[in-house]
């Protein structure tokens, strides 16, 4: 998939099926959007592309820019064009957004957006404002809600849910399990004097905030998948450790994963955060804490 940022791209008079959208987290009504635009560029012989926004600095994201457009990427899109959400671009109006960036830069034949999509200067447009823009110039798709559960799918409550530490139900609206991706961190080691060695990943600031707790969760790096069981927060037991970070305990794992890129996959809520009297009763607990993540994850549809 190419990437370009759209402000300094060349017209090449390419025609292009163009989804837009902000795209935080690529949930499962952004995969039907992109989907739908693959599908509606294979039938006319021309490219997909992806239309998006990027704010800077990041700020209470699902996911980094980098794993969104992994997930993209995944959909089949041929091209996504990055437009950087700068005071200028703030003030644009919906005909001068429409002129530059879908016909004049894009030359789009279709145009596939959610319902609730806006655009321009204090987000005056509307769908029926681009569908009037879009006469004679492009043909536009205005897709309706994905619902899961009667509730309408969308990145704030993926957010909301994330900070209710309901991950199973995120999932659900994600279509696959939420994860974190980084590379390991060395800790305090005080897991390995109980038996109990974990890998550390920091939690980026720019992240949605994830409620402090236990979870159940699969790790994956090259090419290899542990059932785990997963700890975010500040290590209250053995020291507030400072830094939001995610602590994971991989069953059945012998090894050394410092400076290896892990890819940690949160699949159910098991307890919320709690100080511990000593190191024993913590051991006692993880124990109790595996069996609850084992079986969680041998429910999990996603995994």
């Amino acid at each position: 998939m190419k990437i370009n940022y759209i402000d300094s791209y060349i017209p090449t008079g390419e025609k292009y099926a163009v989804c837009l959208g902000s795209f935080d987290g690529i949930h499962k009504g952004h995969k039907r959007l992109m989907e739908k635009t693959v599908a509606k560029a294979q039938e006319n012989g021309i490219k997909s592309a992806v239309l998006t926004f990027i704010y800077k600095p990041e700020k209470n994201k699902v996911f980094p820019v980098s794993e969104n457009l992994k997930r993209i990427e995944a959909t089949g899109i041929d091209e996504v064009f990055i437009i950087e959400f700068t005071e200028e671009f703030r003030r644009l109006s919906p005909e001068k957004f429409v002129k530059r960036y879908l016909c004049d830069k894009l030359s789009a034949s279709f145009v596939i957006c959610g319902f609730n999509f806006r655009f321009g200067f204090n987000r005056e447009g509307d769908t029926d404002t681009l569908r009037r823009l879009g006469e004679g110039n492009f043909e536009l798709t205005v897709e309706e809600r994905v619902t899961v559960n009667d509730k309408t799918v969308s990145s704030s409550r993926i957010k909301e849910l994330l900070k209710e530490g309901n991950i199973a139900e995120a999932n659900s609206l994600l279509g696959d399990c939420y994860y974190i991706t980084g590379k390991v961190k060395k800790g305090k080691q005080l897991g390995r004097s109980i038996e109990f060695p974990t890998v550390n990943l920091p939690l980026l600031p720019f992240l949605t905030e994830i409620k402090k707790g236990v979870y159940s969760s699969v790790t994956e790096f090259e090419g290899n998948r542990y059932n785990s069981i997963s700890y975010v927060g500040n290590a209250p037991t053995v020291g507030d450790c400072g830094e939001m970070l995610l602590e994971t305990y991989l069953l059945n794992f012998t090894g050394d994963l410092y400076g290896k890129e892990i890819t940690v996959k949160l699949v159910g809520f098991i307890r919320e955060e709690k100080k511990f009297s000593d190191l024993e009763e913590l051991k006692k607990e993880i124990e109790q804490n595996i069996k609850t993540s084992n079986k969680q994850i041998s429910e999990c549809e996603y995994i």
